[in-house]
This record gives C-alpha cells, structure tokens and sequence, in this order.
C-alpha cells in the first residue's frame, strides 16, 4: 500500500505482517528464499542473496517461482525475434516500481534482474554464464522445495 503527501510523494506504509521461512532453494553463491506471512491477510516475500548482492520483495503468490523455472526453459529468440512479451517476467510490483527479469537479446547465457521506474529509472543486476547456471538451479530447487 502507499500513501502520497501534499507534494504527491509516495511512502511505503511499513510491513507489518510477521513471516516465517515456507522454502528455500541454494545453488553456488545464490540463495532464495520465499517467507510467508503468519499474521493478517496472505501474504508472501522473496528473497534473493547472491554474490554481492539481497533483494527481499513481495510477490503476488508463489506461482511465480514457476513461472521463472518457465521463463528460463524458453528458447533463446536472438535479437531479432526478441519480444517484451516473452522476455520479460514480471516478478513484482510497488506502485510504479518493478522487479523483473529480463533475458538478454544479444547473448543466450545473459539475463538482468532488474529494479525500475516507469520514469526511467533502473537498478539492473547482470547475471551470466556460470552465475547463471547456478541461479536457475536454485530457482529450481525452490520451486521443488514449494511442492
């Protein structure tokens, strides 16, 4: 939820629901983790631990574990049959912010995580080759930990 003030500026209200671990799944250096909430309505969180890097977000349901194992089993299109539509997954949303994945249309083996604005703004992780590998393994052991 957000607020805005007199000036238009938006706050996130704070959290207050508590969570608990529901599952984890680790690969190399990467680490992901989805918590539940165990108070008030249904809620649930990502987290995402890599090297140099955490993100901890909410998503929508856990469906969208998933859906990124679906988004890195897809064919690599190349750039010129690149289409928003299929490369690029959604993972959550904060008012007009995103989190999302994004396949690379120049290299197969190159995708970006990514925070950002609809102004333009934009916080983007490259995750590639090697990092890569174990990134989707621990997607994977995930989603085999959600089942």
């Amino acid at each position: 939820m957000t607020s805005s003030d007199a000036n238009g500026d938006r706050a996130r209200e704070p959290r207050t629901a508590l969570t608990a671990l529901m599952a984890v799944g680790c690969s190399g250096p990467w680490h992901l983790n989805v918590d539940e909430a165990i108070s008030g309505p249904d809620r649930w969180f990502m987290q995402i631990v890599g090297p140099g890097n955490s993100l901890y977000f909410e998503i929508e349901d856990t469906k969208i574990v998933t859906a990124m194992v679906e988004f890195f089993a897809r064919p690599f299109a190349g750039r010129t049959a690149w289409d928003p539509a299929t490369g690029v997954l959604i993972l959550s949303r904060c008012g007009d912010a995103a989190i999302s994945l994004t396949r690379d249309d120049e290299f197969e083996d190159r995708y970006f995580l990514s925070y950002g604005c609809t102004d333009g703004t934009r916080f983007e992780l490259t995750i590639a080759g090697h990092n890569l590998t174990e990134f989707v393994n621990a997607v994977k052991n995930l989603e085999q930990d959600l089942d």
